[in-house]
């Protein structure tokens, strides 16, 4: 019982003692003709991220391999830098469970013949080529927040980021199905 005691009373005076280290300062008395204190402003805020500009893309192919782009927005505050994860609702790649089997297909419903694909990301619109290929929904690489990207620029239609989808040509010249289709997620964590 005594032990408890103590350790309770050890606790209540490290917690007054940080607390008086970040406790205003107030005089001790009046003066003549001002008085003057001093206390600390504290903003404590939780990151927040959000990725926008997400655009469904209808891709025609003929005979060669083919890759489309979206441009897109991520943007917030807390955070310097963020990391990107995708899932397929065909494939196996879970935006929190990476899986590199078969993780992005595209899906004929009449035939349920699928095709791969392939996912990147470009932490600039103006990228010709992806920063980072995905084999499995998930990226190693931590990209830094563009200067400027806060959510409000995301929601003003700004775009400091790009997709790319890859189909190759091989994986479709035997199928019957003609129109395949996948719902890719896109998953942005602040860092």
């Amino acid at each position: 019982m005594r032990m408890t005691a103590f350790r309770s009373l050890i606790a209540t005076s490290l917690a007054a003692a940080s607390l008086s280290a970040a406790a205003a300062t107030n005089p001790s008395a009046a003066s003549a003709s001002s008085s003057q204190g001093d206390l600390t402003i504290t903003l404590n805020l939780t990151p927040h991220i959000i990725v926008t500009g997400l655009e469904d893309m209808t891709i025609n192919a003929s005979a060669a391999d083919v890759t489309q782009t979206d441009n897109i927005c991520i943007g917030g505050f807390g955070f310097s830098s963020f990391n990107v994860s995708f899932g397929s609702l065909n494939g196996n790649a879970d935006v929190n469970t990476p899986n590199s089997s078969n993780p992005f297909l595209l899906l004929d419903s009449s035939t349920s013949e699928t095709i791969p694909y392939s996912v990147g990301f470009a932490n600039t619109a103006s990228a010709g080529t992806a920063d980072e290929t995905s084999t499995d929904g998930s990226l190693s690489t931590n990209f830094a927040r563009a200067a400027g990207a806060t959510a409000a620029s995301c929601l003003s239609s700004a775009e400091n980021a790009t997709l790319f989808v890859g189909i190759n040509a091989a994986d479709w010249q035997d199928v019957e199905g003609t129109a395949f289709t996948d719902t890719l997620t896109v998953m942005v964590k602040a860092i």
